[in-house]
């Protein structure tokens, strides 16, 4: 069901066909994009490092450039005040990577939050993943850099908001019964390294505002649980 006129998502949310469901959809595509971009341009710069001496410099542009698309593909969505989504999307991105890096890859499932359900903003269709076969997983050290790199980008050039930030990672926080710990520790140095760049503003044990508190601590169940999408 479209949310009319919710303020949260803007022109997507009052406009575009299926309201929350398309713009979230709208997001994971421009982030798809944005970690395929800096996949390739990874594996280009590592197979290109020991033959030409411009690689190395070459990739910091190429970074930049992606992220730069991103933010525009981002901002063409009218609805500046769903950041967060794109926030949340990147974070779990990276914290998947971690996670399949040790326990191998899996189908995509949802993280979902806590108090989402029937009818809610954040529906999402659970699924437990099944470990896919032959798939190589992200590398989580290159996925993390890239979606700190887009996420220091969308900061400084104020296409998210410090709030959007911060309620990004206070989603991601809502979804830590639900990860193990490789990926909890992801979402965690994520956000020192925000903070530590000044693109993350943290109110650690406040308890209001838009103090984010994310734990590295993991559930005691020894199932995996269900990967993000």
């Amino acid at each position: 069901e479209a949310l009319s006129g919710d303020a949260c998502w803007g022109d997507a949310g009052a406009t575009h066909a299926g309201g929350y469901a398309a713009t979230r959809a709208a997001v994971a595509h421009i982030l798809s994009d944005f970690l395929a971009e800096s996949a390739n341009s990874s594996v280009s710069d590592s197979s290109n490092s020991s033959t030409s001496s411009t690689s190395a410099a070459a990739a910091p542009a190429a970074a930049a450039a992606a992220a730069a698309a991103a933010s525009q593909r981002f901002c063409a969505l009218r609805s500046p005040f769903c950041g967060h989504e794109l926030v949340k999307q990147a974070v779990l991105a990276a914290a998947d990577a971690a996670d399949e890096a040790v326990n191998g890859p899996r189908n995509k499932g949802a993280a979902k939050e806590e108090g989402e359900g029937e009818g809610g903003e954040g529906e999402e269709g659970e699924e437990q993943g099944e470990r896919k076969g032959g798939e190589k997983p992200a590398d989580p050290a290159a996925v993390a850099a890239a979606v700190a790199g887009l996420l220091s980008s969308l900061a400084e050039a104020g296409t998210v908001s410090s709030s959007q930030m911060a309620k990004g990672f206070e989603r991601v926080e809502a979804c830590l019964p639900q990860l193990g710990p490789e990926a909890a520790a992801a979402a965690e140095k994520l956000a020192e390294d925000g903070e530590r760049g000044g693109w993350l503003e943290r109110n650690e044990g406040s308890g209001s505002g838009s103090g984010v508190q994310i734990s590295s601590s993991s559930p005691t169940s020894s199932s995996r649980p269900a990967p993000f999408d």
